[in-house]
């Protein structure tokens, strides 16, 4: 970080998962840059639990139904047995289900670049982690860690809802128009356009904003294209890099300087962009062509219209 410092670098915040030395190093290279945590690591572990509350009902539904068509048979369980299996059949889906909607108004709600202000946020988490207490009373290995994270980590995941509310008020002011229908119009693009409610909605704000309406729809847009709250992109890198690593045990600055020179002037062999294809990462950013990556490292290609057997 301070190399990178010296080299330029001054970002006005980062965005980082919960490793301690990642923090720590930001810290000391830079003090003055907040850093905010990333909501990708948090989300992902809640659909974690949520797979394994689903899990545990359908195996709690299977169970039952197993008694049930065992009653039909000549060997009958117990009748305390069954009743025993439907309560925990029962528990298994409500607590599924809780936690389902739980989650999805954390994901798609609170942590989420809608138009929900800071204080309306803090109150939906505080209340989000008092039904997680409430529900872990049956499922405490389930779900307390989760909800022991969602406590700890609250004032660093909602640390971006600082950075929305000004961006907001910016646009607000910029445009002349109140903050309520800004935040609206933010809300608005993260719903569904295929629901009939999205077009109600449309409809109340083009009639509210007017003449102003599309162009602070494409301001609000573009403001989101460019606001972070998730390392997706670098996580995405990340995995993309590993797979290099396991070539040596250490990672020095040579081999970090040749794999990056292989990957900037490697061609795309296929590509969704068919402009890509058959092309290097260079040439698409200089639009001049270059030679075989090995060719410019000073290697001879081996080519068969060359070779013939004597």
């Amino acid at each position: 970080m301070l190399d990178c410092k010296d080299k330029g670098f001054a970002p006005d915040y980062t965005i980082c998962d919960g490793g301690k030395g990642l923090r720590a190093g930001q810290r000391e290279a830079m003090p003055d840059v907040p850093c905010n945590s990333d909501v990708f690591h948090i989300e992902m572990e809640m659909g974690k639990v949520s797979r394994k509350l689903e899990n545990k009902a359908y195996r709690a539904i299977k169970e039952s139904e197993r008694l049930k068509k065992a009653m039909q048979g000549k060997k009958k369980p117990l009748p305390e047995e069954l009743e025993k299996a439907i309560k925990k059949e029962q528990e298994a889906i409500e607590r599924m289900d809780n936690f389902q909607i739980l989650q999805q108004w954390m994901q798609y709600d609170l942590l989420e670049t809608n138009g929900l202000d800071q204080e309306t946020r803090h109150e939906g988490y505080d209340f989000i982690v008092t039904e997680l207490q409430r529900l872990e009373v049956n499922a405490t290995y389930d779900i307390r860690p989760i909800r022991v994270a969602l406590q700890k980590q609250k004032a660093d995941l909602l640390d971006f809802a600082i950075r929305l509310d000004d961006d907001l008020w910016s646009i607000a002011l910029e445009h002349k128009q109140s903050i309520d229908l800004i935040r609206q119009v933010a809300t608005l693009q993260k719903m569904s356009s295929k629901t009939s409610h999205y077009w109600q909605q449309y409809a109340a704000l083009q009639s509210a904003l007017g003449a102003s309406f599309l162009i602070i729809m494409k301001a609000v847009a573009q403001w989101r294209r460019g606001f972070h709250r998730a390392s997706s992109l670098v996580e995405n890198l990340n995995s993309r890099l590993r797979q290099y690593f396991f070539l040596r045990r250490q990672i020095g600055g040579g081999y970090l300087d040749l794999l990056r020179f292989y990957l900037n002037h490697r061609v795309y062999e296929r590509s969704q962009r068919p402009e890509r294809t058959g092309r290097s990462p260079a040439e698409l950013m200089t639009g001049k062509k270059h030679p075989h990556w090995l060719e410019m490292l000073g290697f001879t290609r081996f080519n068969k219209a060359d070779y013939s057997l004597k």
